[in-house]
C-alpha cells in the first residue's frame, strides 16, 4: 500500500500581502452543499514519483482523490483546500481551489484517478515522468485567444508528450483577470489538462493574482525549487529522463528591470551548478522573453554559454526564430528558439530567412508557427515546429521546420580549398573558398578555424547577400562557401585553413589609412534644438603611424575639421558640435561614413487649442488636420488614422494619487487588424505595453478587443474586455476606464456595461511626468532610448468627443449621470482635471521675437551706438485659404522702447518686404499673429518657416535669421501658436 502524504503548507499570493497557506487552507472547508468543478482538474509539478491534481469549484465541499493502476487497490488522498483571489460578484471571498498531492508513484506509469464529492466526480488518468533517456515534450507560448486550442488538443493526444511547457502569456488581457484564464485556457483545454501535465513560465501578460492562484504552487516540492512554500517564486527547475529544464521569470529583467534580479540570478547559478544539472545530458532554459529581447540576451546568454545550455526556448515575439550562438567556437551547441504563438493559426518559415533582421546574422530560420515538439532519444533529439493551418507544412502534423541535435561534437568535412590572391597590402583581405559537408549526426553551424602565425582565429561563414548570415548544415548537407580574411601585419604570412597545408600570402606594408565607424547624432532640445552632437570612432588600419583631418559634412559640404594622429591599429573617439541656422532636412556625415538625415524643427505654426472646460488649464492641442463633424454633443473631431490626434501637455494636475476615471465618446471607423495595438483612444506614457510604461491606456487591439490599464512600480496592471464587432463600427459608444486605488480594482465600461475588471493593483501609480495625454495616437513596442517612445506609432481612424479625466474613481451612479448628461459639468467636478468638448476652438496665436542686434558691439568701441539702416525682410510662409498671417517689425535703440514700427500682411510662399521706411536703430524684433477658422470642416494651419531681415551700416550689410525652433524659443508666445512635432509618426527601426 502506498503511503498517503499530504501536501506541504503553501501560500496564496496576493499583490498586496502574502497569506501563509496554513492560514488560508484547510482539509475540510465548510460545505456549501453540492458543488461543480468549474475549472480543471489540471496537473502540476509532475515528477517520476509524484504529481499535483488541482481543480476549482463553484462552492466548498469535502472532496477525496482516489488513484492507482488498473487491477490494484486504489489509494485515497484528502486534498488541501485554499482560497484564491476574489473576483467580481462571483467569488467575493475568493475562488475555491483544491489540490491533491499524489506521491510514491512509479516512474513512466499511467495512473487512473477519480475526484469526487457527493454526486460530483471526475475520472481521469496521467502518466508519471520517465527515468529512461527517451521522452517527448511539446512547447506552446503566447496562447492568448488560443483559437488553435481544439486542433492543439487533438495533436497532443496524437503526439502523447510526457509534458507540455507553456512559455507564458495565457490571457489576452492580464493575469489580474480571472475570466480570461477560464475562457482562453481551462475551458478550451478541459479534456487535455487533466491528462497531460503542463509546466508554466510566467509571461508579461500573466503577472497578476490569478496566475499565482492557479499555477503559483506548481514548483513547490520540486528539487532545486527557487522559493519555499511560504515564499513562492516563479522560477524553478525540473527533470525529465536525462534532461534538466530551468524555468526563469524574465519579467524581472525585461523590458526594464522590474525587480531585484539578484535573488533569481543567485538561484540560477546555484541550480546550474547543482548535481542534477551537471549530471543531465540535456540542459534547457525556458523563459517568456526570448533571445531577441536585448535585456534578456544581456542577462542570460553569458550564463547559458558558460554552463553549456543546449537550447533556450522563448516566446513573446509571436514569431518563430532559430539562432545559433554568436560565438563560432560554440555554434549550434547553443541554440536559441522562439516558439511562435498559439493565438491564431499561422505557418510560414524561411530557412535561411529571405529578409533577415539586421544585427542578427546568427538567425538561420524565421517565420510564424503555432507550437513545437521535441523527441529526445538518448544523445540526440529531434525538434519540429508546426502549423495548424489546414494543408500547410509537411505531413499530418504540419511540420514547417525540423532539425536533429546531437551531443556529439559537430563533424564537418572540408575540401577544395582556394586562398587568393597571393599578395595583398596590409589591411586588405584574402578570399577563402572551399566546400564543406556535415558528416555528423546533428545540425552544425559552419565555422572555419584559421591559423595565422600560430594565432588561432575562428570565423563564421556568412552566406551570400547584402546581409549574410551564418551557414548551417543538416546531416549530409554540403555547400560551397566563400569568406574574407583581413591581414594587417606586413610580411610573409602562412595561413592555415582547417587542416589544410598552410598557404603563403605576401602582405606588403600599407600606408596609414583611416576608417570611420559608429556614427551617432544627438539633437538638443528647446532653445538648443538646432545643435547637433556628432560622434564616431576613427581607426588607423595602416602599418605605420599617421595623421589626417577628420571632416564633418552637412549636405556634402565640409563644415568642420579636426586633426588626428594615430599609431597603427589605434583608434580614437571623435565629437563635433554643429549649429544649424535654418530649419529643414539635412544630411550629416563624418569622414567617409554614409550621412544620416536629421530634421531641424522650425516652423512657427498655428496649433488650434480646444479649451479645457474643467478649469485646470489642461487645454488640448489639435495635431494634423482632423475634421469638425456632428458629435454626441455639439461638434466632435474626426481623425483620419494617418496624422490626426489631440495632445494635452503634462501638468501636475494630471498626476493622480488614489485612482482615476477616464471617459471618451468615440465612433470607430476601422481597425488595422494586422497590428496588435491598432487604435488609440487615450494614452499617457512612452508606450502602451512592453512593461510598466504608461499611466493610462485605452486602446483597441487588431482583434477588436478593448484594452485598458495603468502601471505602478514595476508592474503593468491591465485589464481587457469588450469587443468592437463589425456591426458596431461607426456607432457612438462611451468608453470608460477607471482605477480605484482604495480597492486596487481596475474596471472598463462600454455604454455603462462593465466589460472588464481586474483586482490586485497598487499605488503610487507611474505618472510618466513630462509625457502628454494623447487621444488618437499612442505607441507600441519597446522604448527607443533616443526618442523616448515606443517604436511603433498607431492612431485612431474614427471620431472622438467629450473627453474627461478625473483624478479619482467614480461610482456607478456618477458614471451614469455623466453618460446621460454629457454636456453638463456633472458630479465630483472638484476632481475633474480635464474636459474637452470640441464645441469651441481657439485659432489665434501671437509670437514676439527677442530684440536682436545685427552685431553686438563691445562697449569701448567707438562705433557702438551707430544705428543700422533696415533694408529688406524675406519671409517664407504657408498661408492656406481661410487663414491669415500679420507681422509687425519694430525697431529700438535700447532694446526696450519702440522707436518705429512697420505692419505687414504676409502671403503664401516666399515674399520680400521693403523695410527702408523703418527708422534706423540698433535693435529689431518681429511680432507675428496667426489666425484661422473652420473652413470646410477643417482648420487651415498657417506657418512661418523663416524670417530674414537685412540691415546695413557704413555700406556693410548683414542678415538676421529666425528659422529654427531655437530662434523662436528665445521669444514669447501666447494663444494657439507653437511648433509641429518632429518624427512623432515615424516608425523606428
Amino acid at each position: 500500500m502506498m503511503k498517503v502524504i499530504m501536501i506541504a503548507p503553501l501560500i496564496v499570493i496576493s499583490p498586496i500581502l502574502l497569506i501563509p497557506f496554513e492560514r488560508a487552507s484547510q482539509a475540510h472547508p465548510p460545505s456549501s452543499g453540492e458543488v461543480e468543478i468549474i475549472n480543471g482538474p489540471y496537473l502540476l509539478g509532475v515528477t517520476d514519483q509524484s504529481v499535483k491534481i488541482v481543480w476549482e469549484t463553484d462552492g466548498t465541499a469535502e472532496f477525496k482523490v482516489q488513484y492507482g493502476v488498473p487491477d490494484s487497490e486504489y489509494v485515497t488522498v484528502e486534498p488541501i483546500f485554499r482560497k484564491g483571489s476574489a473576483w467580481r460578484d462571483l467569488f467575493r471571498e475568493g475562488i475555491n481551489l483544491y489540490e491533491g498531492y499524489l506521491s510514491e508513484l512509479h516512474a513512466d506509469t499511467r495512473y487512473h484517478y477519480r475526484i469526487s464529492s457527493g454526486s460530483t466526480s471526475f475520472d481521469g488518468s496521467f502518466r508519471t515522468l520517465p527515468r529512461i533517456e527517451d521522452f517527448k515534450f511539446a512547447l506552446v507560448t503566447d496562447t492568448h485567444l488560443f483559437e488553435i486550442a481544439d486542433e492543439f488538443t487533438k495533436r497532443m493526444f496524437e503526439f502523447e508528450p510526457h509534458v507540455i511547457v507553456h512559455g507564458g502569456d495565457i490571457p489576452e488581457g492580464y493575469g489580474f483577470q480571472y475570466d480570461q484564464f477560464v475562457n482562453y485556457w481551462f475551458r478550451p483545454l478541459r479534456t487535455l489538462l487533466g491528462r497531460i501535465p503542463v509546466f508554466y513560465s510566467r509571461g508579461n501578460h500573466d503577472v497578476g493574482a490569478f496566475w499565482d492562484d492557479f499555477f503559483g504552487t506548481q514548483a513547490v516540492g520540486l528539487r532545486n525549487y527557487g522559493g519555499t512554500s511560504l515564499h513562492p517564486r516563479p522560477w524553478y527547475s525540473f527533470g525529465v529522463g536525462n534532461a534538466h529544464f530551468v524555468v526563469i521569470d524574465s519579467n524581472q529583467f525585461s523590458p526594464v528591470v522590474l525587480g531585484d534580479f539578484q535573488e533569481q540570478h543567485d538561484w540560477l547559478i546555484k541550480d546550474l551548478e547543482s548535481e542534477a544539472c551537471r549530471n543531465a545530458l540535456w540542459r534547457f532554459v525556458v523563459s517568456h522573453h526570448p533571445y531577441s529581447v536585448a535585456t534578456a540576451r544581456e542577462y542570460i546568454v553569458p550564463i547559458m554559454e558558460r554552463y553549456g545550455i543546449d537550447i533556450w526556448f522563448g516566446g513573446h515575439t509571436h514569431a518563430y526564430s532559430k539562432a545559433v550562438s554568436l560565438n563560432p567556437e560554440t555554434g549550434s551547441r547553443n541554440l536559441y528558439i522562439e516558439v511562435g504563438d498559439g493565438k491564431f493559426a499561422s505557418g510560414r518559415v524561411e530557412a535561411p530567412p529571405g529578409s533577415p533582421r539586421e544585427g542578427y546574422p546568427n538567425v538561420v530560420a524565421f517565420g510564424r508557427a503555432d507550437y513545437a515538439t521535441v523527441e529526445v532519444g538518448g544523445d540526440a533529439l529531434r525538434f519540429r515546429i508546426h502549423t495548424t493551418l489546414p494543408g500547410e507544412g509537411e505531413g499530418t502534423a504540419g511540420t514547417l521546420d525540423e532539425f536533429v541535435l546531437s551531443k556529439d561534437e559537430p563533424e564537418l568535412e572540408y575540401a577544395d580549398l582556394e586562398v587568393f590572391p597571393g599578395s595583398i597590402r596590409a589591411g586588405e583581405s584574402v578570399t577563402v573558398k572551399l566546400r564543406v559537408r556535415n558528416v555528423g549526426r546533428g545540425l552544425a553551424a559552419v565555422p572555419v578555424r584559421i591559423l595565422d602565425r600560430d594565432e588561432e582565429v575562428w570565423k563564421y561563414v556568412l552566406g551570400s547577400g547584402e546581409r549574410g548570415r551564418v551557414v548551417v548544415l543538416k546531416p549530409g548537407e554540403s555547400e560551397e562557401i566563400e569568406m574574407s580574411l583581413a591581414l594587417y601585419d606586413p610580411g610573409i604570412r602562412r595561413v592555415q585553413v582547417a587542416d589544410f597545408q598552410p598557404v603563403v600570402v605576401d602582405v606588403a606594408p600599407q600606408a596609414p589609412g583611416f576608417v570611420y565607424e559608429n556614427l551617432r547624432i544627438d539633437m538638443g532640445s528647446g532653445a538648443d534644438s538646432n545643435i547637433a552632437r556628432v560622434t564616431a570612432t576613427v581607426r588607423n588600419v595602416g602599418s605605420f603611424s599617421g595623421s589626417t583631418d577628420a571632416k564633418l559634412y552637412v549636405d556634402g559640404e565640409e563644415v568642420s575639421t579636426r586633426g588626428i594622429a594615430l599609431g597603427p591599429g589605434r583608434q580614437e573617439s571623435l565629437t563635433f558640435f554643429h549649429e544649424f541656422r535654418e530649419s529643414g532636412s539635412y544630411r550629416v556625415g563624418l569622414g567617409d561614413l554614409d550621412p544620416v538625415t536629421v530634421e531641424i524643427q522650425g516652423a512657427l505654426a498655428l496649433t488650434p487649442i480646444v479649451p479645457d472646460l474643467s478649469g485646470q488649464g489642461n487645454h488640448g492641442i489639435i495635431r494634423g488636420s482632423p475634421r469638425w463633424v456632428t458629435g454626441i454633443v455639439g461638434r466632435a473631431l474626426e481623425f483620419d488614422g494617418v496624422n490626426d490626434y489631440v495632445e494635452v501637455p503634462d501638468s501636475e494636475t494630471l498626476h493622480v494619487r488614489d485612482g482615476f476615471t477616464a471617459v471618451i465618446w468615440s465612433k470607430i471607423r476601422s481597425l488595422d487588424t494586422t497590428k496588435n495595438h491598432a487604435a488609440a483612444l487615450l494614452a499617457k506614457g512612452p508606450s502602451t505595453g512592453w512593461g510598466p510604461t504608461y499611466l493610462i491606456r485605452m486602446i483597441f487591439r487588431g482583434t477588436g478587443g478593448f484594452t485598458s490599464g495603468t502601471t505602478y512600480g514595476g508592474v503593468e496592471f491591465a485589464w481587457e474586455g469588450g469587443w468592437l464587432n463589425p456591426e458596431d463600427m461607426g456607432g457612438w459608444r462611451q468608453y470608460v476606464s477607471t482605477y480605484d486605488g482604495e480597492t486596487s480594482t481596475g474596471t472598463s465600461y462600454i455604454d455603462l456595461t462593465r466589460v472588464a475588471e481586474a483586482m490586485g493593483g497598487g499605488l503610487p501609480l507611474n505618472h510618466w511626468e513630462g509625457y502628454p495625454i494623447l487621444s488618437g495616437l499612442a505607441y507600441a513596442g519597446y522604448i527607443d532610448p533616443q526618442s523616448g517612445r515606443g517604436a511603433q506609432p498607431f492612431l485612431l481612424s474614427g471620431t472622438v468627443d467629450e473627453i474627461r479625466f478625473y483624478n479619482t474613481h467614480l461610482s456607478e451612479a456618477e458614471r451614469s449621470e455623466i453618460y446621460h448628461n454629457p454636456e453638463r459639468l456633472g458630479p465630483k467636478n472638484e476632481n475633474l482635471v480635464l474636459w474637452l468638448s470640441f464645441d469651441e476652438v481657439e485659432t489665434f496665436g501671437k509670437h514676439i521675437t527677442e530684440w536682436r542686434r545685427p552685431i553686438s558691439f563691445v562697449p569701448s568701441y567707438v562705433g557702438e551706438k551707430k544705428t543700422w539702416t533696415w533694408k529688406n525682410l524675406k519671409v517664407e510662409a504657408h498661408v492656406p485659404d481661410g487663414s491669415e498671417i500679420y507681422a509687425r517689425v519694430e525697431s529700438s535703440d535700447d532694446g526696450e522702447t519702440v522707436k518705429d514700427s512697420l505692419e505687414l500682411v504676409l502671403n503664401d510662399g516666399v515674399i520680400h518686404r521693403d523695410l527702408s521706411g523703418l527708422r534706423p536703430a540698433q535693435y529689431v524684433r518681429i511680432w507675428t499673429e496667426l489666425k484661422s477658422r473652420v473652413n470646410g470642416g477643417v482648420i487651415p494651419l498657417p506657418k512661418v518657416h523663416k524670417y530674414m531681415a537685412t540691415a546695413a551700416v557704413r555700406g556693410a550689410e548683414t542678415e538676421m535669421v529666425w528659422s529654427t525652433r531655437a530662434d523662436w524659443e528665445r521669444g514669447e508666445s501666447t494663444g494657439a501658436i507653437g511648433f509641429l512635432p518632429v518624427d512623432r509618426l515615424r516608425p523606428l527601426d
